[in-house]
């Protein structure tokens, strides 16, 4: 997910102007009932234009926090799989996708690329009447893998 991008390969020519990002869901496991899942919003948009078996997917800032804070989701590529449902995208002759295993729709990842971009402090908030200091980062971030006594405010 440091591209921001997800890349579908798919077995034939799709139509893209039937992609539906919504009908689009990253899973933990092929299970039916994953530990964690996350169906993607309309913050993340279908950046390929023209009809094709490969689609690029930008997956939107919102979707993004989300997934990343899901810690058990698409970490590696044992945990993260896709699911279809049957809105998601037909071919060039109006068939939908198919793509089982157990009854469920679902495709584990072929090629994952870890996330290797650190976070950035953009800025932060400090109320002294109520003792607290809120940090914006450039990403969601594990609350519990930050360390107080690293840091310094200056003057």
């Amino acid at each position: 997910l440091t591209a921001e991008v997800l890349m579908l390969t798919f077995s034939e020519v799709i139509n893209v102007s039937t992609l539906q990002v919504t009908g689009f869901t990253l899973q933990s496991s092929s299970d039916a009932l994953p530990l964690s899942n996350y169906t993607l919003t309309a913050a993340s948009q279908v950046i390929t234009e023209i009809n094709d078996n490969v689609v690029a997917i930008s997956v939107g800032l919102e979707d993004l926090n989300e997934i990343k804070r899901l810690t058990g989701l698409a970490t590696s590529q044992t945990n993260t799989w896709a699911k279809f449902d049957s809105t998601f995208v037909t071919d060039m002759n109006g068939n939908e996708i198919l793509s089982q295993v157990g009854g469920v729709n679902v495709t584990m990842v072929t090629i994952y690329t870890e996330d290797t971009i650190r976070p950035e402090l953009l800025s932060f908030d400090l109320d002294l009447n109520y003792g607290a200091l809120v940090l914006y980062f450039s990403e969601t971030v594990q609350a519990s893998s930050v360390d107080v006594m690293q840091l310094t405010l200056m003057a």
